[in-house]
C-alpha cells in the first residue's frame, strides 16, 4: 500500500482553513486545502510519496491550483513543482523553521504575478551567427575549433556552447 504524502502548490498568508475543492494533482480528485501554522498556510493536496510523475498534464494542473488559489489571494509565493511532504506535521513544522523567511517572500511578492515565457527561433543557425559576431570571446573560441582541424578541442566546444 502505497504512503499518502501531501502535494505542495504555494504558500499563503491567512489564518482560515480553506478548501479549494477536488482540483488536485494526479487526476484523483484529491481536495486541496490549506494546513497552517500561525498566519501562514502551504495549499496542498493528497499525493502518494511514489515518483513523481512529471508530464504536461500535471504542470498545467499545479497551475490551475495557483491560479485558482490567485483568485482568492493577493499574495501567493509558488513552490516548486514536484514538491511533496510527508504529513501535515512535517509542513508545520517548516513553516515555524522558516516562518521569517516565507513572511518576507510573500511581502515582496504582494500583487505581483508570476509568468512563463518561452521564446521559439524558425532558424537558430542566424541567432549563432549573430551570437558569435557580437560576442568577441565565443568568436575567438569558435576561430580556434576551426583552426584545430585534426585535435577536436573538447573544451573549447564546450565553451562555446
Amino acid at each position: 500500500m502505497e504512503t499518502e504524502g501531501k502535494y505542495i502548490y504555494c504558500i499563503v498568508e491567512t489564518k482560515q482553513e480553506r478548501n479549494f475543492g477536488p482540483i488536485g494533482i494526479g487526476g484523483r480528485g484529491d481536495e486541496v486545502l490549506t494546513v497552517g501554522y500561525n498566519d501562514l498556510s502551504m495549499v496542498v493536496s493528497n499525493h502518494p510519496m511514489t515518483k513523481f510523475v512529471v508530464d504536461r498534464e500535471n504542470l498545467l494542473v499545479h497551475e490551475k491550483v495557483i491560479e485558482e488559489v490567485m483568485k482568492e489571494f493577493d499574495s501567493v509565493l509558488p513552490v516548486r513543482f514536484g514538491t511533496i511532504a510527508s504529513n501535515a506535521d512535517e509542513i508545520r513544522k517548516l513553516l515555524d523553521r522558516r516562518y521569517r523567511e516565507f513572511k518576507d517572500a510573500l511581502r515582496d511578492m504582494d500583487h505581483k504575478v508570476e509568468l512563463g515565457v518561452k521564446g521559439i527561433w524558425k532558424n537558430m543557425e542566424i541567432i549563432f551567427q549573430e551570437i558569435a559576431q557580437e560576442n568577441k570571446g565565443i568568436r575567438k573560441a569558435k576561430e580556434e575549433i576551426q583552426n584545430d582541424i585534426g585535435k577536436k578541442n573538447i573544451q573549447t566546444k564546450i565553451e562555446v556552447g
